[in-house]
């Protein structure tokens, strides 16, 4: 029994050199996947719940001009945050966990990976708990079970790894788009149009109106998670032009629409989700969109799942099916206990706690360029255990951008571009006096040389 249950939960080493989800070195080129597929998943992946959120939230805003000029910054800023990731993970085909290793130290990089478990698994309970809520009220006996084969549901696609969300986000693309097409355009229609949307807006008495660099952290807080680990799907891009559009769909055009939808819903039916006035139309269109809405949670706790599945596989030995089944039994039973409640904190944490983990992720890899064309395997077997110089920047970064917020940034930003300034001043200052850190300290011999990627040269990654 001990020995069948080691199989099931270790990786084999034939079992990773084989698998399309290159847990512990990067993509290769029959690895790759197709432009369709990528899109297609990052649509599915985009239709969070956490965007209908926005949109609603964002209706408190002290004009239309502000409702606008808000939603806008957040989304900008979320895509452009999601290609500084993004780029180094298709240049190099590494995951996101990779990165870590090479930026926190082989042991350190446990910190902000357990900082994104975390968040990621409360994101996808109270997701899942959604699920049930579309169908039934919450802490019904049907609402449990409802939540319970969600789970079921995730679990399913996940131990497929990337294949099995590639199928779950192709069975839900083509309800996804009409059902936003439709109810965008009727929702619309019925509130008057933008003129009306926009009157609407400055008509709202709301007293105490959040700041805007309080509504611009929501908007970004809302998808920080997704778009600081999405090399995790850009590293099978083919090309620029996959890996660009991947991020303007998942971060910018996709959100944009779900968080306007979730604010027409508001208004119409006084509830952020759409599918109260689908069903309002007639019940036919009421049933489709209630498919689409199910659907879009499905392979968005799929595609937010996958991204700790690398992590916590790669940490404790495990394979994708073993971490993907305790990953979706643990969101089903967070589901079912009604974890929804806690969305709001969640996304605000989301928007303040991981950001200034990503700073020295970012900058690091223009830092040491030449060394993320290596092995990972072979790299990590030489890494120093922990980079004290990217934890010292991450920690500042977050202490002073709650001490001291210039009124012109977000939070979010602010901590970003703080732990990301001190990490580059404090690398070059150490190498300056002699001293190395992280990556850099790692010395090039025969074996780093002899193992570098193939079948491209780092020349021809460095040109991709």
């Amino acid at each position: 029994m001990k020995e069948k249950l080691k199989k099931w939960w270790f990786m084999s080493p034939e079992e990773a050199a084989s698998s399309a989800d290159a847990v512990y070195t990067r993509v290769m080129p029959e690895q790759q996947r197709s432009t369709f597929s990528l899109w297609a998943f990052a649509i599915a992946f985009a239709y969070t719940i956490t965007a209908f959120i926005v949109g609603g939230s964002l209706l408190d805003a002290a004009s239309s001009t502000v409702f606008w000029r808000d939603i806008l910054i957040g989304y900008a800023a979320l895509v452009l945050i999601s290609f500084l990731v993004a780029v180094p993970a298709y240049k190099t085909g590494c995951n996101t966990t990779i990165f870590m290793r090479y930026v926190f130290g082989e042991n350190g990089y446990i910190v902000p990976a357990v900082i994104m478990v975390v968040l990621i698994i409360f994101h996808s309970g109270f997701q899942c708990s959604t699920f049930g809520e579309v169908l039934f009220p919450m802490g019904s006996p049907q609402f449990v079970a409802v939540c319970l084969i969600c789970g079921l549901l995730v679990i399913v696609s996940l131990i497929k790894g990337i294949k099995g969300l590639e199928t779950a986000a192709n069975i839900a693309i083509g309800f996804l788009i009409i059902s936003v097409a439709v109810c965008f355009v009727l929702s619309l229609r019925e509130i008057g149009g933008l003129e009306g949307f926009n009157t609407y807006i400055n008509n709202r008495k709301v007293e105490n109106a959040p700041t805007e660099m309080y509504l611009i952290n929501t908007v970004i807080g809302s998808w920080t998670i997704g778009c600081c680990t999405n090399g995790n799907y850009t590293r099978y891009c083919k090309n620029k032009v996959s890996m660009f559009g991947f991020c303007i769909l998942a971060f910018f055009v996709f959100q944009l629409l779900l968080a306007l939808l979730g604010a027409f819903s508001v208004i119409t039916v006084d509830t952020y989700i759409f599918v109260n006035f689908a069903r309002k139309i007639n019940v036919i269109f009421g049933a489709f969109c209630t498919i689409a809405f199910l659907l879009a949670l499905w392979t968005t706790i799929n595609g937010n799942i996958y991204l700790i599945q690398i992590p916590v596989a790669s940490a404790a030995k495990g394979s994708i099916k073993s971490i993907g089944l305790i990953c979706g039994a643990l969101a089903g039973f967070m589901g079912a206990a009604g974890f929804s409640r806690f969305a709001t904190p969640v996304l605000n944490i989301s928007g303040t706690l991981l950001l200034p983990f990503i700073g020295p992720l970012i900058v690091d890899y223009y830092l040491n360029k030449e060394r993320y064309y290596y092995n990972p395997v072979v790299m990590g077997k030489k890494m120093p255990k922990w980079n004290w110089c990217a934890f010292v920047s991450s920690i500042a970064g977050l202490v002073i951008g709650y001490v001291w917020i210039p009124s012109f940034v977000p939070v979010s930003i602010w901590t970003i571009l703080l732990s990301a300034i001190i990490y580059m001043v404090l690398f070059w200052v150490l190498k300056a006096v002699g001293i190395r850190v992280g990556l850099s300290a790692v010395e090039i011999d025969e074996e780093l040389k002899q193992a570098s990627f193939e079948p491209y040269t780092p020349e021809q990654l460095e040109n991709r």
